[in-house]
C-alpha cells in the first residue's frame, strides 16, 4: 500500500461543494467539479472500517470522513456503482447522500464506473476548523458537540482510479488522468450524535503525486 500523501479515490465527475457560512445552519451540497473557533492539524492512518463503530469514532470528524471515503470508493468500484444507503446515511447528510446516489445513477446511465487499484488508501489532513466548540465531555471523556455544529477539514488525496466502460471494460481516461493529487475542502455537520459529510469542494488539482502545501 502506498501512503506518500493520501489515498482515498476522489470522484472525478461528482464533486460536491458547500457554500461558506458563519452560521450553524447546514449548507446544501451541490454537484460541481465559518466562523472559526478551533484549529488543529493531524495526519490519519488509522483503520475505521470495523463493523462496530464506537461513540468516540462517531464524534471524530476525521474518522467519519474516512468511513465515507471507503464506502464511496467501494461503491464506485462496482459495475454499476451502488452503495448501501443505510450505511451511507451514517456518514453523510441526507441531501449529500441524495446527490451521491444521483451521480451513481448518472454513471449507470452513461455506462461507466471507477476501478480502484490497490494503493493510496490513506490521506493527509491539514487544518480542522470548528464553527462551534463542544460544550462538555461525557463520562468516558469523549467530546460532546451540539447538534448542527460544523467542521471544515482540508485534505490532500491522490486519485489513482481508472474510468472503465461498463459494457466492454475498456479504459476511458487517459494515462495522465490515472494519477491526480487533489486538495479538498470538506464540510461536515454534527447530526444525530455523529459527524456527517455535507460538502466537498475541490480546491486544487495537480497531475501526478504532489505534496500539498497546506
Amino acid at each position: 500500500m502506498k501512503t506518500l500523501i493520501s489515498g482515498s479515490i476522489l470522484l472525478v465527475v461528482a464533486l460536491f461543494v458547500s457554500s461558506c457560512t458563519d452560521t450553524n445552519e447546514a449548507a446544501e451540497p451541490t454537484i460541481s467539479a465559518l466562523k472559526t473557533t478551533e484549529t488543529e492539524t493531524v495526519e490519519t492512518t488509522e483503520d475505521t472500517t470495523a463493523t462496530e463503530v464506537s461513540e468516540a469514532d462517531l464524534r471524530d470528524p476525521v474518522k467519519q470522513y474516512k468511513r465515507y471515503r471507503k464506502l464511496s470508493d467501494i461503491a464506485w468500484d462496482k459495475n454499476p456503482p451502488s452503495i448501501d444507503e443505510s450505511e451511507l446515511l451514517q456518514v453523510a447528510t441526507e441531501s449529500f447522500a441524495d446527490a451521491l446516489l444521483a451521480s451513481h445513477l448518472n454513471a449507470k446511465t452513461e455506462g461507466y464506473y471507477y476501478e480502484n487499484p490497490e494503493g493510496y488508501e490513506e490521506f493527509m489532513i491539514g487544518d480542522i476548523k470548528y464553527s462551534q466548540q463542544f460544550f462538555t465531555k461525557d463520562e468516558n471523556d469523549i467530546s460532546i458537540f451540539s447538534e448542527g455544529s460544523t467542521v471544515r477539514i482540508t485534505t490532500c488525496e491522490v486519485d489513482d482510479s481508472i474510468t472503465k466502460d461498463s459494457k466492454t471494460g475498456s479504459t476511458l481516461n487517459t494515462e495522465e488522468d490515472n494519477l491526480i493529487t487533489y486538495e479538498n475542502l470538506v464540510q461536515m455537520n454534527f447530526r444525530d450524535g455523529m459527524w456527517k459529510i455535507n460538502g466537498l469542494n475541490n480546491v486544487k488539482e495537480l497531475n501526478g503525486v504532489v505534496e500539498c502545501k497546506f
